[in-house]
This record gives structure tokens, C-alpha cells and sequence, in this order.
């Protein structure tokens, strides 16, 4: 089965959740603490790390995650208003 062709409409990215946003942010660190990591082992040990921390730092990291929606939301409103054909597909 072919894959969907994507097209860029200008709509904005949908946020990233909390778990993503430390994941890409702690990726140089955790690299650099862990060499010659493969994909799926990187994968997986932030899977394990994301779930033991304490949820006061999962919390920085929900607030962030929390921000970013709202921000999606006023920007896809926005992006909705000025391109109402493409908003109805």
C-alpha cells in the first residue's frame, strides 16, 4: 500500500508532549553520556528514565508541554482564519 503523500498547507506542527520535550531535550546529554547508543536502545532507555523521575521534574516538563498546545491552538485559530479552504479538509 502506497504511502499518503503529505502536503505542506502551512498549518502548524501539532506540540510536542512532555515526555518528547525532555527526550529531545536531554538527547545531547544522555548521547554524550552513553555512546554508540542505537536508536532503539536510546528509545528505550529514556522510556525507563521517563519512568521513574519524580514527578516534580516531570511537572517543568508537563508546564512546558502545556504552553506549547495553547500556543498551537491560538496559532492553528490563526492559521484557520486566513485560510479557510484548506481548513475545512
Amino acid at each position: 500500500m502506497p504511502a499518503k503523500k503529505k502536503v505542506d498547507d502551512g498549518r502548524p506542527k501539532r506540540p510536542q508532549s512532555a515526555y518528547f520535550l525532555w527526550m529531545n531535550g536531554s538527547r545531547a546529554k544522555i548521547n554524550k553520556e552513553n555512546p554508540g547508543m542505537t536508536f532503539g536502545e536510546f528509545g528505550k532507555f529514556c522510556g525507563e528514565k521517563w519512568k521513574v523521575m519524580e514527578d516534580g521534574e516531570k511537572q517543568t516538563w508537563q508546564k512546558k508541554a502545556d504552553k506549547a498546545k495553547e500556543d498551537y491552538a491560538v496559532a492553528l485559530e490563526d492559521w484557520k482564519a486566513t485560510n479557510p479552504a484548506s481548513a475545512k479538509a
